[in-house]
């Protein structure tokens, strides 16, 4: 009845915690569909390990484009509903379950409620927001928080868990990353630090960004946050590897 649907381009240098983002909905739905854009550093390795069906996607300039052509691929999923997930995206198992309940009951519209985390999951860097992730085979993919049918879907959470969006937990991927979003989408990198849990986000500065990367807390073993047991594993590292696949 599910489809799990994502994409990516170079998820091991780019620190997407794709392993943990597969293996989070795997269990719960039919199929997971994978597009790899056109990946040189052994992604599709890891997705062929993962055990999901690959599609050829393509990696080009700027954001338009690329995405376009990846999100058109959810088309050829197998099952009429799609769980679309980011590869930076790891659901909670009892949003998941949720979700398919809610499928399963009729419901094909459904935004769950994201949350955005830093710094070895120390810091938070927004507040929790719904982002449009369950929808019909054949709608539009990734409308995130923009559109009608965002503000129509039905909101699963957070009382169910989040959907936590890990990649910038790790720090030697984080400026690598950020680097390439921006000239993803044609921007200058903007680096911005969060001083506290749940504050707004700060621009810094080269020399503020230094010290940003080079705190003593990014060894930190435990986190405040209670985050689900798939991504224990990760808390304390600074660099995020795919193993065990």
């Amino acid at each position: 009845m599910i489809s799990g649907f994502s994409f990516i381009h170079n998820a091991i240098t780019g620190g997407y915690p794709i392993v943990e983002a597969v293996r989070a909905v795997q269990p719960y739905v039919d199929e997971v569909v994978v597009v790899d854009c056109a990946s040189t550093d052994g992604t599709r390795d890891v997705l062929q390990a993962l055990g999901v069906r690959i599609l050829d996607g393509e990696w080009g300039d700027g954001a338009g484009e690329t995405l376009a052509q990846a999100h058109a691929l959810h088309n050829l999923c197998a099952r009429d509903v799609v769980l679309h997930f980011e590869a930076d995206e790891v659901y909670d198992p009892r949003l998941v379950e949720r979700v398919v309940e809610l499928v399963e009951e009729g419901y094909r519209n459904l935004a769950v409620w994201r949350l955005q985390v830093e710094q070895n999951f120390q810091r938070c860097r927004w507040y929790p927001e719904p982002v449009h992730r369950v929808f019909p085979r054949g709608s539009v993919v990734k409308e995130g928080h923009t559109t009608n049918r965002h503000l129509e879907a039905m909101k699963v959470g957070p009382d169910d868990g989040f959907l936590w969006d890990v990649t910038n937990c790790f720090r030697d991927n984080w400026r690598a990353r950020v680097e390439a979003q921006a000239a993803l989408w044609g921007q200058e990198p903007v680096y911005r630090g969060v001083p506290v849990h749940f504050s707004y986000p700060v621009e810094m500065d080269a020399e503020t960004v230094e010290l940003f990367l080079d705190q003593p807390h990014w060894e930190w073993k435990s986190t405040p946050l209670a985050i689900p047991d798939i991504l224990r594993p990760l808390v304390g590292k600074t660099r995020y590897n795919p193993e065990g696949v």
